[in-house]
């Protein structure tokens, strides 16, 4: 059986920053794939719970991933092939996944950007069938603002969704022909709360005590 191909770039007009809107260097990691639980697709906010919580690994299907290079700081051009029907994703929504490092434990910034098929009309957003011919799609961050097709670079298109991140205000000018393009960015991965991390060790304090009184 064939495996499923997609195309998967942000090679012309919006690329991506980090917090501070500095491009991505080449090596940050870059994944795609989608979010599920058990076979039920996550809604934004749930996708956002997960992410403030730590869990986002719990949920999501990883299908490729690549990493910043071969163009101007900021962008990719990728492809990834894999199986889809065994493994649950095919015509789901495709999500792109961006790190400020190499890799997932070592980043502390992380953006998901996507242009929902449903409200957008793109089904090229939706993973295809191992059965389907051909088997392929293409997807570019430039999508969701439409400049892709032809359209404005600075303003994003119905369907279009940062959930987690930020489009804007940093721009990216990746050739001379197109300047301040709007970009990408990506958004801080929470950590616990020093008031968390306080409550947690003074629990760990009055149970050392009281086993200490009941020795």
């Amino acid at each position: 059986m064939a495996a499923a191909t997609v195309n998967w770039s942000a090679k012309t007009y919006n690329g991506l920053t980090d917090a501070s809107g500095v491009a991505l260097p080449t090596g940050n990691l870059l994944e795609i794939g989608t979010f599920l639980n058990g076979t039920t697709p996550l809604t934004d906010a749930q996708i956002q719970t997960a992410f403030n919580n730590g869990t986002l690994s719990n949920f999501f299907k990883l299908f490729g991933s690549g990493t910043i290079g071969g163009l101007a700081p900021g962008y990719f051009s990728l492809q990834s092939n894999g199986f889809t029907d065994s493994v649950g994703i095919s015509g789901r929504q495709i999500y792109i996944l961006a790190f400020n490092s190499g890799s997932v434990g070592t980043a502390t910034q992380e953006g998901i950007f996507y242009l929902n098929a449903a409200t957008s009309g793109k089904s090229t957003w939706l993973f295809p069938s191992d059965s389907a011919n051909p088997s392929l799609t293409g997807v570019d961050l430039a999508d969701l603002t439409g400049a892709a097709s032809g359209a404005g670079s600075n303003n994003l298109i119905t369907g279009a969704d940062v959930v987690i991140g930020a489009f804007g205000p940093a721009t990216l000018s990746p050739t001379a022909g197109i300047q301040n393009a709007k970009a990408f960015e990506l958004a801080p991965i929470p950590t616990p709360e020093p008031a968390s991390a306080g409550l947690a060790l003074l629990g760990g304090v009055a149970l050392l005590i009281r086993r200490r009184r009941s020795a």
